[in-house]
């Protein structure tokens, strides 16, 4: 279990979500102080929470109200570690994590699990160009539905075109800091953004974004200033 704090996310989504309210009477207010998001990981998650929380978990990537000792909680099913999870909204975090009585995860664990699922941080492995078809969240798009902002571009690459980056894992001989450029045939085709030591990759394991044409699992790939690169798939 995480209590998770992302603040290098939250001015990036209050402007993005600050962009279509203008001819609303909608306003944003930044309530991180106040609540608190908790993720279980684990393959009993859903046990746990019915059991000690009367909280059920929706089905993946929905959401749901939940009332527990007359508080709401926001459940929200989440499976992009690799593993069943859900993240619980709450405003009476200390309550929560005593009812749950879990072991903690340390940043540097969460850290590694999420280079290992191939999952991208916002601010850290996105910047203001990344698009969400260069990124493994096809699933999460719905190109069906109605106008959106950047509905048009996604569409149109998704029906008539492609993404000239794609984000992928990278297996490190050494491990290499950071903002590095990728390099292939010592050109540079994109740089690293994460990196972390994996027990289950028994080495180093990088996240990166790079030129789409170099993107296939198996490439070998360099590092500037470190040795080889392997392109592992990331899952989507």
């Amino acid at each position: 279990m995480l209590s998770i704090h992302l603040p290098q996310a939250t001015p990036r989504m209050a402007a993005a979500l600050q962009k279509p309210l203008m001819l609303t009477e909608t306003t944003i207010e930044d309530v991180s102080a106040k609540w608190a998001a908790l993720l279980i990981l684990g393959p009993h998650t859903a046990k746990i929470l019915e059991t000690r929380l009367g909280v059920a978990v929706p089905s993946p990537f929905a959401c749901a109200r939940a009332e527990w000792q007359g508080q709401a909680v926001l459940a929200l099913s989440y499976q992009r570690f690799g593993v069943d999870g859900a993240i619980l909204v709450t405003d009476h975090k200390e309550r929560l994590e005593t009812a749950l009585d879990l072991e903690s995860l340390d940043d540097e664990t969460l850290e590694t699990l999420r280079v290992e699922a191939g999952l991208p941080a916002l601010g850290v492995d996105t910047d203001d160009d990344s698009l969400p078809l260069e990124l493994p969240l096809e699933p999460a798009i719905n190109f069906d539905k109605g106008c959106y902002l950047g509905q048009e571009t996604t569409a149109r690459m998704k029906n008539f075109g492609h993404a000239n980056r794609a984000f992928v894992a990278l297996k490190l001989e050494r491990p290499s800091d950071p903002g590095a450029s990728v390099l292939f045939d010592d050109r540079p085709v994109g740089r690293l953004t994460s990196l972390a030591h994996s027990p289950q990759a028994q080495g180093f394991l990088g996240l990166a974004t790079i030129r789409k044409e170099h993107s296939a699992p198996g490439t070998r790939l360099r590092i500037e200033g470190a040795a080889s690169a392997e392109v592992i798939a990331v899952k989507s």
